[in-house]
């Protein structure tokens, strides 16, 4: 499950990271930028990190980081449109907010309905005999 998680968290933070670049190539500071979409992906990242870190079976974690997401939602569709000229002109950070914003719900959506694995059981390892 934690694989899941460490998933959701790098996809999700990969969203950050492109809109963060995005600024920084358009000299504009990260604060500028700080909106309800950025405050969603960003708690949404954080609840990811937390299941990550925490191992979580509980599929909440995945539920907050996509209701976390819908505001990015309306950013993402004015995007999409525009997508392969947006790309185009911005390169990589263009990628990564695309990429990540897109792939963010579809791993949450696969977190929260997809049945949890079974734990694995270590094999005990054999005593020497003598």
């Amino acid at each position: 499950m934690r694989a899941r998680w460490r998933l959701l968290f790098w996809i999700s933070l990969a969203s950050l990271i492109g809109v963060a670049w995005l600024a920084e190539r358009w000299g504009a500071s990260l604060w500028q930028f700080m909106s309800m979409q950025l405050v969603g992906m960003t708690i949404g990242s954080a609840a990811a990190f937390v299941a990550m870190i925490k191992s979580s079976t509980s599929r909440w974690y995945a539920w907050i980081t996509l209701v976390c997401w819908l505001p990015m939602a309306h950013d993402l569709m004015t995007v999409v449109i525009h997508a392969i000229d947006f790309t185009h002109n911005e390169d990589v950070p263009a990628v990564l907010f695309v990429v990540g914003g897109l792939l963010t719900p579809i791993v949450a959506l696969w977190i929260g309905l997809a049945p949890v694995p079974a734990a694995v059981e270590e094999p005990i390892a054999r005593a020497k005999l003598r």
